[in-house]
């Protein structure tokens, strides 16, 4: 690259080699110079759209592959062979003239393809939307952009689009005002989109822990007593009623600390390479629980995804590392898998030798079928909104997760750890109802609980910082009535249906984990 641009610029000593003085250059040299920096910037294009992930930090250092690819094929003018058979081919100048439209098309109907979906998009459909975001993108430039360019008269076509762009931004702002209520008001799906959408972690009230360098070391309260928290996302979503009963409980007088990171398993060895922020998370936890002022400690991750496969992105590679051995997890017989359960027990002895009371906190139910989206049910034939509220059999989800919570016990057994069992709580003897008071979501997604219910209901962690108080079994009679459900056959079942113009159909499915 650097030989190429100093020949560009005919910069010293590559200025013997310029088109002045091009004559007499070997033709090594010159096959080089003509074909390298374009073959280059390909390359650099190509790397930046296949190599990069969502996890990857950008923009950033890596902005700079697809700015300097693309500046060497501009560079390399009209005439370069792959701007000249490539880019300069028929179908792609026209790509490049209905490219604005495209790219205004092609999210929206991405969009509705998710929300068609219930978050389950897959290959067939998206290939589907894309195709008819050519279709539209070109009918927009044919019979919207291009007559607007051609057009000479003076005053009509600018009034025209103000007039128009004035009367979209009124009927957003309605809408921004509630003026306009959406249809789907009588459903509940205002809960539902609020679910997925809170973020209640990292609270206002938390503040980074003096003297640790990470952001994920975090504090709230100033009592005698030290709690931490440590694990991924999984304990982060805990905290709103942590923070509730910091605020309006007499556990105010706790000191919560949080040693947490989404993503990042607090076991040692365990690591990924895509998520830098998880470097250091695991030794931050240990450091942190030495300290005397910190008599419980909890841990709690996404177990099941980690160590059985469960709900872990496909992008993501989760494998354990020592001196010794080096290999994936994503199942429990696994020689990995193995060793990093083994170093999470010994983590787990060392904090209950020192005369810590460890909890490790159990998979709660997890799976597609308990994402809130997936109640809302639309089609591209039915304008209309209907919730499907599905009957989940708690026997199935307990089954599924046996394997890793049946290892999580042992180890608590062997520790002299204590298990707190969120399936326990929050599923009945027969199923894990999806809503509770108020139409409420249990959940904020497949993997985590909603907010809302977190901080009102989740009430089996109280005992962290309530000592002496027992973790309930089950939830009470009345918060079980709260929760909706339906029987087999349709009928409605020992708990009160959603009342309304909902539909719940007591069709489920099974879907692989």
């Amino acid at each position: 690259l650097v030989v190429g641009f100093g020949f560009k610029i005919a910069l010293v000593p590559f200025h013997q080699w310029s088109p002045d003085a091009y004559e007499g250059a070997p033709t090594p040299v010159t096959a080089f110079l003509s074909v390298g920096p374009k073959a280059a910037g390909l390359a650099m294009l190509l790397s930046a759209t296949f190599a990069f992930t969502r996890h990857d930090l950008f923009p950033g250092w890596r902005a700079m592959v697809p700015v300097f690819g693309t500046a060497l094929l501009i560079d390399a003018g009209m005439q370069a062979p792959l701007n000249r058979l490539v880019l300069g081919h028929r179908a792609m100048v026209f790509i490049g003239a209905i490219s604005y439209p495209l790219y205004l098309w092609h999210w929206p109907l991405l969009s509705f393809a998710h929300i068609i979906a219930g978050g389950d998009v897959g290959r067939a459909a998206t290939w589907a939307a894309v195709g008819i975001a050519f279709v539209l993108a070109w009918a927009t430039w044919r019979f919207i952009e291009w007559p607007i360019r051609r057009a000479t008269s003076g005053t009509r076509i600018p009034l025209l689009l103000a007039g128009t762009l004035a009367s979209v931004g009124v009927l957003g702002l309605l809408d921004f005002r509630l003026v306009l209520p959406p249809r789907s008001d009588s459903l509940g799906v205002r809960n539902i989109v609020e679910a997925t959408t809170t973020r209640a972690f990292p609270g206002p009230d938390l503040r980074q822990i003096p003297g640790e360098a990470s952001d994920n070391a975090r504090e709230q309260g100033s009592g005698p007593r030290a709690v931490l928290f440590i694990g991924d996302s999984q304990m982060e979503q805990y905290y709103p009623r942590i923070n509730w009963l910091l605020s309006y409980q007499p556990a105010g007088s706790v000191h919560i600390l949080y040693s947490s990171q989404g993503g990042c398993p607090p076991v040692p060895g365990v690591r990924e390479d895509h998520l830098p922020l998880c470097k250091g998370l695991v030794e931050q936890g240990i450091r942190l629980a030495a300290r005397p002022d910190i008599d419980t400690v909890v841990i709690d991750a996404d177990w099941a995804g980690y160590f059985m496969g469960l709900r872990t992105p496909d992008d993501l590679d989760y494998y354990y590392e020592d001196a010794n051995i080096r290999g994936p997890l994503g199942d429990l017989e696994t020689p990995a898998s193995k060793r990093a359960l083994r170093r999470l027990q010994d983590m787990v002895q060392d904090m209950t030798s020192k005369g810590k009371r460890v909890y490790i906190v159990l998979p709660s139910p997890t799976g597609a079928e308990f994402r809130p989206r997936r109640m809302v049910q639309r089609s591209f034939t039915d304008m209309s909104f209907r919730l499907h509220v599905p009957v989940i059999s708690s026997s199935m989800v307990s089954t599924r997760m046996q394997p890793i919570v049946a290892e999580l016990r042992r180890i608590a057994g062997q520790t002299g750890a204590e298990v707190i069992d969120p399936v326990a709580f929050l599923c009945n003897h027969d199923t894990c109802p999806l809503l509770s008071a108020g139409d409420v979501p249990v959940y904020k997604d497949s993997t985590h609980l909603n907010p809302r219910f977190v901080r009102m209901e989740a009430t089996y962690l109280d005992q962290v910082l309530q000592p002496g108080q027992s973790m309930p079994k089950q939830m009470s009679t009345n918060q079980h009535a709260n929760l909706h459900t339906r029987a087999d056959d349709g009928t409605p079942g020992p708990f009160p249906a959603p009342t309304g113009s909902r539909k719940a159909d007591p069709a489920f499915t099974d879907p692989a984990p």
